[in-house]
């Protein structure tokens, strides 16, 4: 690992220098990442090249995610993100310039490595996308693959180059050979990060159904918009499912195929009936539940019932916002694997991606 910039990216006289590097490596059967980067990170063997210390940035734990990115410090911000969301680590590798081993070598590696179950992809520009597209085409018939490219513009293709001397190409291009490959495209780092947080806490959906469940509209409407522009299919709830839900639940609910509208008087049990029952229906893939826990009536108790839900077997996203006490409500449930998105669009993005890879993955 050569973590030092002043390579190629700094001009033609340091480009021949890293270009030296290379070939004394090759003398020697060295395979060389960097130089230019962070380098990597395993959770499982202790191995921790990062020159960022503890105090200024903290590590998460082990898990099945792997992340290969072109930009320390956007993976730095995606390892700290991980660690505060409950997100676990398997690997994780900065390859800066990518003198040698690039994203190709790296998503063929994890492709083998027991330990990774997900790999995510930051990437500024391609050296060998022919190589990359074959490799993620193999790895995504068995591992979802969640892919961000950056310098997308001609502003940002000449920042990239000044950043890790990465040429960028034509975006619609590459996007659609991602795509191809099997590949969820993001497009921007928090869109990356909620993909990546729902896949690595939930299971897949049996089914495309979502069914919404909430104690405040606002959230719910922003969700459906983004649900239908993506296409996803909401619930259609049957008639045995809609009279167990009037029967157990409190008259003053709203209750359609598609949402279970608790209102504002909801309770934590209010919610643990709707999600208990609505989970049965065979039309439902994934229980999204919309808390504002700005709300008196819906006590800290609901701490206690996602974790029972979860044990239905169905994926679940929650969405919920807003200032000290809610983040407090938040860390709690992420800390208990479950996703939670400030906003609803950002809740069906996930939700969106989970339904591809099932799609995906139906068809191996």
């Amino acid at each position: 690992m050569i973590i030092s910039g002043g390579f190629k990216e700094t001009g033609r006289e340091s480009a021949q220098l890293e270009k030296d590097v290379v070939s004394t490596a090759r003398k020697y059967g060295i395979r060389i990442i960097g130089p230019n980067c962070i380098g990597v990170l395993d959770t499982r063997s202790g191995l921790d090249s990062f020159f960022q210390p503890h105090d200024r940035m903290i590590r998460p734990s082990a898990g099945g995610v792997s992340f290969i990115t072109q930009s320390g410090t956007v993976g730095c911000t995606l390892l700290e993100w991980a660690a505060e969301q409950g997100v676990g680590i398997s690997k994780f590798a900065s390859y800066g310039n990518r003198c040698d081993v690039d994203e190709g070598d790296l998503v063929e590696y994890f492709s083998m490595d027991d330990d990774t179950e997900i790999v995510v992809i930051y990437i500024e520009g391609l050296s060998n996308g022919r190589k990359l597209f074959e490799a993620a085409s193999r790895i995504s018939k068995k591992k979802p693959v969640v892919v961000l490219k950056a310098g997308a513009t001609q502003l940002g293709s000449v920042a990239a180059r000044s950043h890790t001397g990465a040429l960028g190409g034509p975006q619609p291009v590459a996007l659609a050979a991602f795509e191809q490959a099997g590949m969820i495209v993001a497009h921007n780092v928090e869109e990356l990060f909620d993909i990546v947080k729902a896949l690595a806490k939930q299971p897949m959906p049996i089914c495309e159904g979502v069914v919404m469940v909430t104690n405040g509209a606002g959230p719910v409407v922003m969700a459906a918009d983004k649900f239908e522009e993506y296409g996803v299919e909401i619930a259609k709830l049957s008639k045995p499912t809609l009279e167990a839900l009037r029967k157990e639940l409190p008259p003053y609910c709203y209750i359609s195929e598609t949402t279970i509208d608790l209102t504002g008087s909801a309770t934590s049990k209010d919610y643990e009936t709707a999600l208990r029952i609505a989970a049965k229906d065979d039309s439902v893939g994934l229980l999204a539940s919309f808390f504002v826990f700005q709300d008196p009536p819906l006590d800290e108790g609901i701490l206690r019932v996602m974790p029972e839900i979860l044990k239905l077997g169905k994926p679940v996203l929650c969405c919920a916002s807003g200032g000290p006490y809610t983040r407090k409500q938040v860390g709690v449930l992420e800390n208990q694997t479950v996703p939670v998105y400030e906003t609803g669009e950002r809740l069906a993005t996930a939700a969106h991606a989970l339904m591809t890879i099932r799609d995906l993955q139906s068809k191996q």
